[in-house]
């Protein structure tokens, strides 16, 4: 699969407070600004909040591992603070040039960009409900 690196400023616009967008950025690539931290693997996306209490908003972050084995949390919003750039495969680039050509005002990129928003989140729930089905099938095997 093909990939090229896009700035983490831009990455961090488009993805925003879409938890579903950042995780679409898992296991991507990704260059800290720090030289000596150097390149670094995104291992998880996690949100911390409160699920009773909307307010205040919970934060998105990700796991971050770097060469030398150090693991980062780095809060979503102060991303494009620590880093240069992202390596994206072609289909979550496919997806950002729908997002850019959205925000210039193009209506069928608008609506391009809503059936990415959809393809991801039904990809991202169908993952989550084939491992809640691994989990269960565990669990009973176990019994």
């Amino acid at each position: 699969m093909s990939t090229h690196r896009v700035p983490s400023a831009e990455v961090s616009r488009f993805a925003g407070e879409d938890l579903a967008r950042w995780r679409a950025f898992s296991g991507a690539h990704v260059t800290a600004r720090d030289a000596r931290w150097g390149n670094g693997c995104v291992l998880d996306v996690l949100w911390e909040g409160r699920s009773d209490d909307p307010t205040p908003r919970g934060a998105i972050y990700l796991k971050v591992e770097y060469a030398d084995g150090l693991s980062v949390r780095v809060n979503a919003a102060a991303f494009a603070q620590f880093h240069t750039s992202v390596e994206v495969s072609e289909e979550l680039d496919g997806f950002l040039e729908a997002w850019r050509a959205a925000e210039a005002g193009d209506e069928e990129a608008r609506r391009a960009l809503a059936g990415f928003d959809r393809e991801l989140r039904a990809a991202q729930d169908a993952a989550r409900g084939a491992r809640a089905a691994a989990l269960r099938e565990r669990v009973r095997d176990r019994a």
